[in-house]
């Protein structure tokens, strides 16, 4: 049978603010403060980018049979956390609990699933254990035995992988009243990009939680996103050469040098939307970032000035920063939509 457990967990939403403008669009799709636990047969699994899905068949209270279709972190997420591909199978009867659709539909969030053999795994790399201790879990979200290797000759270089970390202060943006309307009429369910492997244009795509890596390409810049299989080819130059590489939904990007500070200056955009939240940006819209180096070659800051008229009433700055990553590597992405 159907277990539902409310619980208020004072997740705060703030409609102008870096923080709820976030990478993922399960904060518009799911309602946080309505966590509930469903109990019941998984009848199908799909184990891909960019979030693993099952669907579930339970008994309401009333006998009646129902589907429920839930949805848990992503494959390389998940793989980072040591979860298994064969954790979920078809025919287990397992217990679940996330947060539930906003939308009224029998959709969850998944968090966290209790197996058959009473061991717990967490399907959200950031959600801690629900029922269960680390030590009889299979979460994969515990703690390092093992120190991180000793640096590399790449140490105090930009060129290598970077892991995000997040914790930076949000910060307001200065979206104007046009842009909050156009929001208003937005419908994620069938207007995300995402939910149809359409991948983030600039500047979004770089605010996503996965790893990216910097790459000499002769004069040049590689600037790799796992999510998505992402590419930004930043010539390091004042102008684009003809012939220059570049992705639309990315932008004509140029790149210099001040000191030690990577600065790259982006436009010609060709994507509709500022976030996944629905906040539209235009055609003028004009990117600044600035990658900085921390004396230790532990960290890297970047603050990107994103211009557009049509979206901010005056320049709007994002923050956010990525730690080294020794022992970490871009894998590959490939988004599946994937039917039941």
């Amino acid at each position: 049978m159907i277990r539902l457990v409310r619980t208020v967990f004072g997740v705060s939403v703030i409609f102008l603010s870096v923080d709820a403008t976030s990478h993922h669009s399960t904060q518009v799709f799911y309602d946080y403060d309505d966590v509930i636990e469903i109990q019941g047969q998984v009848t199908w699994v799909l184990w891909r980018n960019p979030h693993v899905r099952f669907n579930l068949t339970s008994t309401d209270s009333s006998g009646n049979e129902e589907m429920w279709e839930l949805e848990g972190g992503s494959l390389n997420s998940l793989q980072r956390a040591s979860v298994s591909e064969d954790v979920i199978k078809v025919g287990d009867t397992i217990l679940a609990a996330g947060p539930r659709s906003s939308r009224g539909l029998n959709t969850i969030y998944v968090s966290n699933v209790l197996l058959p053999d009473g061991q717990e795994v967490s399907l959200r790399q950031e959600q801690r254990l629900r029922w269960t201790t680390a030590a009889s879990s299979v979460s994969g979200n515990e703690e390092r035995s093992e120190p991180l290797t000793t640096a590399s000759p790449q140490a105090n270089s930009i060129f290598r992988v970077w892991t995000r970390e997040y914790g930076d202060r949000p910060a307001a943006l200065p979206f104007t009243a046009t842009a909050v309307e156009k929001k208003q009429g937005w419908d994620p369910l069938t207007e995300d990009p995402a939910i149809r492997c359409i991948p983030q244009g600039m500047p979004g795509a770089m605010d996503n939680p996965y790893p990216i890596e910097f790459v000499r390409q002769g004069e040049d810049i590689a600037l790799r996103l796992e999510e998505w299989d992402g590419l930004r080819v930043i010539h390091m130059g004042t102008e684009i050469p003809a012939g220059g590489s570049f992705v639309p939904h990315m932008g004509y990007s140029t790149g210099h040098w001040e000191g030690d500070v990577l600065v790259v200056e982006t436009s010609n955009v060709d994507y509709p939307l500022f976030d996944p939240s629905g906040i539209p940006q235009s055609e003028e819209v004009e990117i600044v970032e600035r990658f900085q180096l921390s004396d230790d070659g532990e960290r890297l800051d970047y603050q990107a000035t994103v211009t557009d008229p049509g979206t901010f009433s005056q320049p709007a700055v994002l923050y956010q920063h990525w730690m080294w990553a020794p022992d970490e590597e871009i894998k590959v992405y490939e988004c599946t939509l994937g039917e039941a």
